[in-house]
C-alpha cells in the first residue's frame, strides 16, 4: 500500500471518528439553554446560575432570580468557589480564594433518561403530591434530626429512622417533638428507630433494610433490638413465617419499644406467637416482662444478647452497657422467665424453643 492510500485511509478513519462522536447534551431551563458534556456515562451540567451574584446592591439581601441569557450557555466547566479561607488541597479545579459570583449549581444525570421521578423540597410537599404515608430516613447522623423534624412537622404517620450514630441529644429532641405533636392530634405520629433495620410484613411491605427474601409470611411476630439477630431469627423460622418483624434499634432513646410491639402483636389476630430479642443495658426487657404479665396471653419466646459482656463496656449499640447488677443478661433472663417467657441462651436455641411451641399447637 503506497503512502497516498495510507494517508487517505487515515483521513477516512478520522472522519468516521468525528462523525461517530456523540453530540453533547443540550437542555432548556427557565433562564435559557445549557450545553453540557457526557462524563462517566452521565450528563454533566456545571456552573449553572441559580441566583443573581450577591454583589453591590444585592449584597446582604435575599437571593434574586438569575438573569436570563440568549443562545446556548456553555456548562462544561466548574465555576469559581465562593470566597473562603484558603485550605490546601481543598478541591481540584477550584479557583481560590474564590469569587462572589458563585451562586451556581452542578447537575449530574444518567446518560439515558429513565422514568421521570419528582424531586420535592419538603416532606409535606411530597405527601401532598404523592399521598405518601411513610418516611424512611437514611441521611447521615449530622442531618438526621432535621430530616425527622421535617417529617414530624408534615404530620407523617410513620417515620422509620435507619441512621446509626445519631447523637442521643438529637434523638431525644425529635422524639420529644413527636410526643408534643401527638398530644392534641387525632392521627398519631410513630417513630421506629433510630439505628434500626426497619419493619417488614413479608409479602406486603418492607420499610428499611431487612432482606425481603429470607422468610415467608406466617404466624410469628418479632420485635428486636438487634438487626443481625432479626435476620437470623427470620431465616431460622422461615418455615413458620412472620406476620411482622420490627427492628426497634438499640440506642438509648428510641421511638418504639418492646412494649409497643408486644401490644400490637397481642391485638393482632394473625399473630399466634411472639419472639422478643433484647440486649444488655437499661431496663427495657424488665419493663416488657411486667407488661407481658399484665397484658399478653400469647406464647412469648425471648433472647437477650450479651451474656458474656464485661461490665462497663458498650457492646455494639450505644444503649448496650452493663453497670453493676443493672442491665445484665442474667437479670433480664430472670425477669422474663418469672412471667412465663421461655428464654434461649443462643439465637439457635431460641428459634428451637419457638419451633417447639408452634409444633405443639399444631
Amino acid at each position: 500500500m503506497n503512502m497516498k492510500k495510507i494517508y487517505a485511509l487515515l483521513l477516512s478513519i478520522a472522519a468516521f471518528g468525528i462523525a461517530a462522536k456523540e453530540a453533547p447534551p443540550v437542555v432548556q431551563i427557565d433562564s435559557g439553554q445549557l450545553q453540557g458534556a457526557y462524563e462517566y456515562n452521565m450528563q454533566a451540567f456545571k456552573n449553572i446560575p441559580y441566583a443573581a451574584p450577591p454583589v453591590g446592591e444585592l449584597r446582604w439581601r435575599p437571593p434574586q432570580p438569575a438573569a436570563k441569557w440568549s443562545g446556548i450557555r456553555d456548562a462544561t466547566a466548574f465555576g469559581d468557589s465562593c470566597p473562603q479561607p484558603y485550605v490546601k488541597n481543598l478541591s481540584t479545579g477550584l479557583s481560590l480564594p474564590g469569587n462572589e459570583d458563585c451562586l451556581k449549581l452542578n447537575v449530574f444525570a444518567p446518560k439515558k433518561a429513565g422514568k421521570n421521578l419528582p424531586v420535592f423540597n419538603s416532606v409535606k410537599e411530597a405527601m401532598q403530591q404523592t399521598g405518601a404515608n411513610v418516611s424512611v430516613v437514611f441521611v447521615p447522623p449530622k442531618f438526621a434530626k432535621a430530616a425527622v423534624v421535617d417529617a414530624i412537622d408534615a404530620d407523617m404517620p410513620l417515620i422509620v429512622v435507619i441512621t446509626e450514630g445519631i447523637p442521643v441529644h438529637d434523638a431525644a429532641s425529635f422524639y420529644a417533638h413527636a410526643v408534643s405533636k401527638n398530644k392534641n392530634a387525632t392521627n398519631k405520629i410513630r417513630i421506629i428507630g433510630p439505628n434500626c433495620p426497619g419493619i417488614i410484613s413479608p409479602g406486603k411491605s418492607n420499610l428499611g433494610i431487612i432482606p425481603a427474601d429470607i422468610t415467608n409470611a406466617g404466624v410469628i411476630g418479632l420485635v428486636s433490638k438487634s438487626g443481625t439477630l432479626t435476620y437470623q431469627m427470620m431465616y431460622e423460622l422461615r418455615d413458620f413465617g412472620f406476620t411482622t418483624a420490627v427492628g426497634i434499634g438499640g440506642d438509648p432513646v428510641i421511638g418504639t419499644t418492646h412494649i409497643d410491639c408486644l401490644r400490637a402483636f397481642q391485638d393482632d389476630p394473625q399473630t399466634k406467637a411472639i419472639l422478643m430479642i433484647g440486649e444488655i443495658g437499661g431496663d427495657a426487657e424488665e419493663r416488657a416482662a411486667q407488661f407481658i404479665k399484665e397484658y399478653v396471653t400469647k406464647p412469648v419466646v425471648g433472647y437477650v444478647a450479651g451474656f458474656t459482656a464485661p461490665e462497663g463496656k458498650t457492646m455494639g449499640h450505644a444503649g448496650a452497657i452493663v453497670s453493676g447488677s443493672s442491665g445484665t443478661a442474667i437479670a433480664k433472663q430472670q425477669a422474663l422467665e418469672a412471667v412465663g417467657v421461655k428464654v434461649g441462651k443462643t439465637p439457635s436455641e431460641t428459634a428451637k424453643l419457638m419451633r417447639q411451641i408452634l409444633e405443639s399447637r399444631g
